[in-house]
C-alpha cells in the first residue's frame, strides 16, 4: 500500500484516531476486525493496511494497547487508562 493512498484516506475521513478512540470508549475492548466493521457501519471504508497502520501508530504512541483474549484467541484493542 502506497503512502499516498493512505494519506488520501486520512484526508477523506479526518481524524481517524479520534474516531477509533470514540468507538473504543463506547464499545470497550474490541478486535481489529470488529473495529473495522464498526467503522464501516459509520460509513468509513478504507484499506485494512492503512487502518492497521493507524492502529499501530496509536499503540506505539501509548494511546491504545493490545491485550490477548484467551476466549476468542484474538488481540483486543483497549484504551490506555491514565
Amino acid at each position: 500500500m502506497s503512502l499516498s493512498k493512505c494519506s488520501e484516506y486520512y484526508k477523506i475521513y479526518g481524524d481517524l484516531g479520534e474516531k477509533i478512540l470514540n468507538l473504543l470508549r463506547i464499545k470497550g475492548s474490541m478486535s481489529f476486525d470488529s473495529l473495522r466493521e464498526e467503522l464501516e457501519r459509520e460509513g468509513i471504508y478504507m484499506d485494512s493496511r492503512c487502518l492497521r497502520k493507524t492502529v499501530a501508530e496509536m499503540v506505539r504512541s501509548g494511546r491504545i494497547t493490545k491485550k490477548p483474549d484467551p476466549v476468542s484467541r484474538k488481540l483486543l484493542l483497549t484504551i490506555v487508562e491514565k
